[in-house]
């Protein structure tokens, strides 16, 4: 836990007090709190993994320094794009499929109410050409905790093992990527840099 209960603190200052260390050691993910009924995270980019998460609960955003490029699948399936510049801030509802993407220097805060037992995670994979769904997976995984640089999660590396095995989309043959190149999205967007 970062920050004590009932301390106050600046965001911003708590950002540039890690952004170092957190650059060199790789961290992507600290818990701000996670002992109460929220768990309120710091998201620091690059991100690279294309996966949507599904959670059984809303969550809230708050961009604060660099872009968050939000990917997320509406009712119909139609995949929308929603880029988040710093001081934004939106809820997400439950159940809605979700993908966000960071580039370097992008640092989020993310609030979402602690899993109850019977809850799972949904996870899926999406041809990024054809939007054809590759593999999905529930986990009771207990919601997101602390980020430790390097690991995979079983369900994750399933998730990459599966698809490396089927290599191509089975609807438009598009190679399957597992990662996410801010670069060539911004490219993509017709911006000179993410």
């Amino acid at each position: 836990m970062l920050v004590q209960p009932l301390k106050t603190f600046n965001l911003q200052e708590l950002v540039d007090r890690h952004r170092a260390e957190w650059d060199r050691e790789g961290v992507r993910r600290r818990l701000v709190w996670e002992d109460s009924d929220y768990i309120t995270m710091l998201q620091h980019g690059p991100t690279e993994d294309l996966q949507f998460h599904v959670n059984q609960g809303d969550e809230i955003f708050h961009q604060i320094e660099g872009e968050l490029h939000f990917h997320y699948l509406k009712d119909d399936g139609t995949r929308e794009l929603l880029v988040v510049g710093p001081g934004e801030t939106f809820l997400l509802p439950r159940g809605v499929p979700h993908s966000p993407r960071r580039p370097p220097g992008s640092w989020t805060l993310v609030v979402e109410r602690q899993r109850r037992p019977d809850e799972a995670d949904g996870w899926l994979w999406l041809c990024e050409r054809c939007g054809q769904r590759l593999y999905e997976t529930q986990v009771h995984s207990g919601g997101p905790r602390e980020d430790r640089p390097g690991a995979v999660a079983p369900w994750i590396a399933a998730a990459r093992a599966r698809l490396d095995e089927l290599g191509r989309c089975p609807a438009c043959g598009e190679p399957i990527a597992l990662k996410w190149d801010a670069n060539q999205a911004a490219v993509a967007a017709g911006k000179d840099r993410p």
